[in-house]
């Protein structure tokens, strides 16, 4: 039997909702990535795909692309994450659309140059706690989204907020029910093996190519300092790594 193929850059990113599926499910899968950008634009008119981009999965006939489309065919194909009744199919397309109100400025906040830092400040002092206290409330004393099941949608809001977890740490801290929430989904047993093992990559989230293609003057290390894990948190990460192993 053929391996299904989910293809994507060499990052986290779009993809990784999707790596988390495909592992708890026990699908056995290509994580096929594109390194080099020449390398996907190369092969993109040949793949067959109706809408060529990354990411993409090739499951036996099918060929497809988009992220949320990708995670729904996986839920519907295995019958499992998928919402049930007429008012969770209704809530799961509005958490959709709230989780990508909660990536994008995130997105937005790792791509910025000029005004890093002020941009940083604003996107944890206001923009993030507001959605926060939205999501909270409505997740009140449910383990999932939408109650005790989880769905596919879990499997991005998580993605998303540990990444952001990664820039500031104790971002998550003033909305517990959150924290919790997240902490439940890592230590998931198949998630939980999937991290520890030598297929998942914590870093990186984003693209540094296109970072330092976007503005030539900006050095690729430049480009490193604001990747998504954020410019101080990267370089207090490799202080803390050194001290460890400096340590007698």
């Amino acid at each position: 039997m053929t391996k299904l193929i989910l293809g994507y850059w060499d990052i986290r990113g779009l993809a990784q909702p999707i790596r988390y599926m495909l592992e708890y499910l026990g699908v056995e899968y290509e994580d096929k990535r594109y390194v080099e950008r020449n390398f996907w634009f190369d092969v993109k008119p040949n793949m067959n795909l109706d809408f060529p981009n990354l990411p993409y999965i090739i499951d036996g006939n099918v060929r497809m692309t988009q992220t949320w489309a990708i995670m729904k065919y996986l839920a519907r194909k295995h019958a499992t994450f998928c919402p049930k009744t007429k008012e969770e199919i209704r809530n799961c397309d509005m958490y959709e659309e709230v989780a990508r109100d909660l990536a994008m400025p995130f997105f937005m906040l790792c791509y910025t140059y000029d005004g890093f830092d002020e941009a940083k400040k604003k996107f944890f002092a206001e923009t993030l706690p507001k959605l926060l206290d939205l999501l909270e409330k409505f997740l009140g004393s449910s383990h999932w989204m939408i109650g005790d099941k989880m769905t596919y949608v879990d499997f991005y809001f998580c993605e998303v907020l540990d990444v952001i977890q990664l820039m500031t740490s104790d971002c998550l801290d003033k909305h517990q029910g959150i924290k919790k929430y997240v902490e439940r989904f890592y230590a998931l047993d198949k998630i939980a093996a999937y991290r520890q093992s030598d297929r998942f990559k914590k870093w990186p989230f984003i693209s540094v190519e296109r970072m330092s293609e976007k503005r030539e003057e900006n050095s690729v290390i430049q480009a490193r300092v604001h990747l998504s894990v954020g410019m101080a948190t990267w370089i207090a990460f490799k202080r803390q790594e050194e001290e460890i192993l400096t340590k007698p």
